[in-house]
């Protein structure tokens, strides 16, 4: 399924970092990374003085930067292929990403949001706001030492722990299949979790309330049951809040290696409960989140 990874890199020490964790995907059936960087032409428009061929040198560095990495991924058996492109760095990605049939996009980010760059800042954004197919969000942690940053991973094993939050839609549900894909040996649990919104229950009646608690319990042992019948160690958690906080807080308190959930791509997740949740997620977690796009 996930057969194909396409992984965009602006040569930042971050995006540098993570190609230590593109080997691993091999365990979720992946034969193959792109690497990709995209020059954008924007660059030499605001410095009309430069050389001419300032651009094509750009590109012939990107891809001699980027053999130098894939040469690196294929000595840990990896078999890589490299792209530089011209153009708006997010649109390039999507087109490439489309063009190569890749099953999934990585992007990186710091713990606290979004890195700020060429490509993993307002680009990743985009990415996940347009692309089709699913985004990985890398999280790294940046360390100071000595007046430098250093950036490590939050947990080594990605598939360790996976953290799934439903709110049963299809949008939701059409996750489930790339949690399956992601479970590997390496999976000690699986927490499935319903954050049921306190707002939208703040007027209900408490014979109302415990109707929705009780369809909310079965559903989640319903799902523990057809999830345990792939030999996962499942944990069922229905709690009462605000969604995204409640999401982040049972990441960060079990130790979840990976959160793994819808969202919607119309109108920026607009109005939808796993859609403006998603990227609040996104936002908040330290755990690296895959978004899978649904309808």
């Amino acid at each position: 399924m996930l057969s194909r990874i396409l992984f965009p890199t602006d040569f930042s020490p971050q995006t540098e970092k993570l190609l230590e964790a593109l080997p691993a995907f091999q365990k979720v059936g992946t034969k193959e990374v792109i690497l990709i960087h995209v020059v954008s032409p924007i660059i030499a428009s605001d410095w009309p003085e430069l050389d001419p061929n300032f651009l094509l040198d750009l590109q012939k560095n990107a891809h001699t930067v980027l053999e130098s990495w894939a040469e690196r991924l294929e000595r840990l058996g990896v078999k890589v292929k490299t792209r530089v492109e011209l153009g708006t760095p997010f649109k390039e990605i999507l087109r490439v990403a489309e063009e190569e049939g890749v099953r999934l996009i990585v992007v990186g980010a710091h713990g606290k949001g979004f890195i700020a760059g060429l490509i993993l800042g307002s680009v990743a954004n985009n990415v996940v706001k347009h692309s089709k197919i699913p985004v990985l969000v890398y999280k790294l942690k940046a360390v100071e030492h000595y007046d430098k940053f250093t950036f490590q991973f939050l947990n080594e094993r990605l598939f360790e722990k996976i953290l799934f939050p439903t709110d049963w839609s299809p949008c939701a549900m059409s996750a489930v299949q790339y949690l399956l894909q992601m479970a590997t040996e390496d999976t000690k649990e699986v927490l499935i979790c319903r954050i049921i919104d306190e707002d939208k229950i703040k007027d209900v009646t408490e014979e109302k309330l415990a109707e929705i608690l009780k369809e909310n319990e079965q559903n989640l042992v319903q799902l523990k049951r057809d999830l345990e019948t792939y030999n996962l160690k499942i944990t069922p958690i229905l709690k009462i809040g605000k969604p995204a906080l409640e999401i982040t807080k049972i990441a960060e308190e079990e130790g979840a290696s990976l959160i793994i959930m819808g969202h919607h791509g119309r109108g920026f997740f607009k109005g939808m409960l796993l859609g403006s949740v998603s990227t609040k997620v996104l936002e908040m977690s330290k755990q690296p989140v895959f978004l899978v796009r649904g309808e």
